[in-house]
């Protein structure tokens, strides 16, 4: 609804003196509305057994949207090119659904309900949750639900200042950099610039319309969100963000070298098919699993601050990326670089550095309760061992199965 209501008011406004302040508050709606509290919500009502693969929807469904506009926008370019609005008031057919089908439908978290003290709700939310699940143990559940809840309210304080500055205090800190750094991959892997300028290579291959290179790309990325949705349970969250830091930075490497060389078609061809080998990557290891970190490597008192931390420094990152590039490639003007495909040499380096941060800092959280994380995290033990990690509710489970 923020989106939908932002658009359609820079859609109206006329008066340019007043663009900047509309361009604040859609903004500052996306970012907190996006990016925080969704993460949150889905984080508490999601399965950890499921949970990867409910977090990764979330990219799933912004790849469709970038779809839904590229075919939207190309009708009304060839049909009716003045009529732009139509763009953007299509945004409020799927808002519609939302209305009916996510205001009415969805359930509140059971989370909320414990915090509340309202256990009776939070065992219909559980039930209507776990509906048909063969073995599902409301009150199992609900005691780890409130052990989460008890260990956020032991360290709970009143002073929100106080809740930011905790972001880097103790075990905080680790969670807090993890984040950060999981989120941001997704910049330091090159993004800005494949997905803003890979039309250009398409077309070198033989591809002659942008519309034809835009959808191309689109469904290589919806490909791999597809994969990820299996692969982020079957193979776990470190793994994968491991594997496509490794994937992109070599691809990096390999179309960077192809701009070191006269264009030949062979040379297109070969730099065309590491983009879409990057792009699939990107979809795989990327675009669902760095959200889904980023909410369940955080705290549960500070998960809202750790997500509104860590999408600041995606969006600090992209900024400083989006300036940078269309120098790098620029090849007149100002501060032209002419680097090309050469470019890409810059995202190799920034790549390989942030599989080697995201090698101490990405912890598994596959199957874990916020209760198994919070467990860890204050044990001291390394994010990368904590797949190997035994915790205290596993070996109560173990102790109750040999009985």
């Amino acid at each position: 609804m923020v989106d939908a209501k932002a658009d359609t008011v820079g859609v109206h406004v006329e008066d340019a003196r007043n663009l900047k302040d509309v361009n604040a508050v859609i903004a500052q709606d996306t970012g907190f509305a996006e990016f925080t509290r969704l993460e949150a919500y889905v984080n508490e009502l999601s399965p950890p057994q499921i949970r990867g693969t409910l977090m990764c929807f979330y990219g799933f469904f912004y790849a469709i949207g970038q779809l839904f506009a590229a075919v939207v926008l190309y009708v009304v370019e060839n049909n009716r090119p003045l009529d732009w609005r139509i763009a953007v008031y299509t945004e409020w057919a799927f808002h519609g659904l939302w209305i009916v089908f996510g205001f009415i439908w969805l359930p509140e978290s059971p989370v909320y309900y414990v915090r509340k003290g309202q256990t009776e709700k939070a065992k219909k939310t559980l039930n209507r949750i776990y509906k048909g699940i063969k073995g599902f143990d409301q009150d199992r559940e609900l005691r780890v639900l409130q052990m989460e809840v008890d260990r956020e309210l032991e360290a709970s304080t009143t002073s929100s200042l106080k809740d930011w500055l905790d972001l880097f205090k103790g075990t905080n800190r680790l969670r807090t950099l993890g984040a950060g750094l999981a989120i941001s991959t997704q910049i330091w892997s090159g993004c800005n610039l494949v997905f803003s300028y890979t039309t250009y290579f398409i077309q070198e291959a033989g591809i002659g319309e942008a519309f034809t290179a835009s959808l191309i790309v689109t469904c290589v990325l919806i490909a791999g969100l597809l994969t990820s949705f299996v692969a982020v349970e079957a193979l776990g969250r470190r793994p994968l963000l491991l594997g496509g830091c490794i994937c992109c930075t070599i691809c990096n490497l390999v179309i960077g070298i192809t701009g070191c060389f006269p264009q030949t078609p062979a040379l297109n061809n070969a730099a065309l098919a590491f983009i879409f080998l990057w792009v699939f990557s990107y979809g795989t290891a990327f675009a669902g699993v760095c959200w889904a970190l980023t909410s369940e490597g955080a705290s549960a008192r500070l998960k809202t601050q750790t997500a509104a931390f860590a999408t600041l420094v995606y969006d600090v990152a992209s900024l400083v990326f989006t300036v940078a590039v269309p120098y790098m490639i620029g090849t007149s003007g100002p501060g032209a670089r002419n680097w090309g495909t050469r470019s890409v040499f810059m995202y190799f380096i920034s790549c390989a550095a942030a599989t080697v941060g995201n090698y101490f800092l990405c912890p598994e959280t596959k199957g874990r309760t916020q209760a198994e994380i919070d467990e860890m995290y204050e044990n001291k033990i390394p994010p990368r061992k904590f797949a190997k990690y035994v915790s205290e509710l596993q070996s109560a489970k173990a102790a109750r199965a040999q009985l």
